[in-house]
């Protein structure tokens, strides 16, 4: 940062009418905000730290990621949930964890709209091996909270290092097994992964100019 940018800082810091707060009113106000998140991000089981907050100033931006990180926003009616290719079991833990703290223990949510669940999947070269436990941990399990919850898929690699070539074929082999022979559900959601594959391909053959 130059020097012109820290005096900025530190200008904003001194006159910041929320620092001029006690801690304790400030972590109020930081769990209020938190809890008027409307998505959640979690990889590995952990929450990303993707606050609103967190381009005011360094403190804050401090301040509130503990808070954050602390307390998932419990009213957030969408939730990301990054994987690295197919390991869903993370995914069952994590949805099934951010729903029963909605609920408060209970059974049922909250009234309201429907929760979205966006599933990242992260791509490799690996992912054919995690390729097979599709068949025997599909995501969402079913469980008391599936009737509230709407999913959504997403796929991206790494355009300079993923073998396209051999990703195509894959999917077109999964999604001839996947045709016969599964429940009708279960088919439904690889077509949505496969739909997700085939938007993730077609952006790559745009930015390389391949058809």
């Amino acid at each position: 940062m130059s020097p012109d940018g820290d005096a900025t800082a530190i200008t904003i810091t001194q006159n910041s009418a929320l620092l001029k707060l006690a801690p304790e009113l400030r972590n109020a106000i930081y769990e209020y905000a938190v809890q008027d998140t409307t998505l959640v991000t979690y990889r590995q089981r952990a929450v990303l730290y993707t606050p609103a907050l967190g381009s005011v100033c360094r403190q804050i931006r401090e301040e509130y990621k503990n808070i954050y990180k602390a307390s998932p926003p419990l009213y957030a009616r969408k939730i990301e949930v990054q994987i690295t290719n197919f390991d869903y079991n993370d995914v069952n833990s994590t949805v099934n964890s951010f729903l029963h703290q909605k609920c408060e223990g209970g059974d049922s949510l909250p009234a309201g709209p429907r929760t979205i669940v966006r599933v990242c999947i992260i791509l490799t070269n690996a992912f054919t091996e995690s390729m097979r436990k599709l068949r025997h941990t599909f995501l969402p399990k079913v469980d008391t909270y599936s009737v509230a919850v709407d999913y959504e898929y997403r796929a991206v690699f790494d355009h300079a290092t993923f073998d396209v070539d051999v990703a195509v074929l894959a999917f077109q082999k999964e999604d001839r097994d996947w045709k016969f022979g599964k429940p009708v559900e279960r088919r439904n959601r690889w077509k949505k992964i496969e739909r997700a594959f085939s938007k993730a391909l077609g952006i790559y053959c745009m930015k390389c100019g391949r058809q």
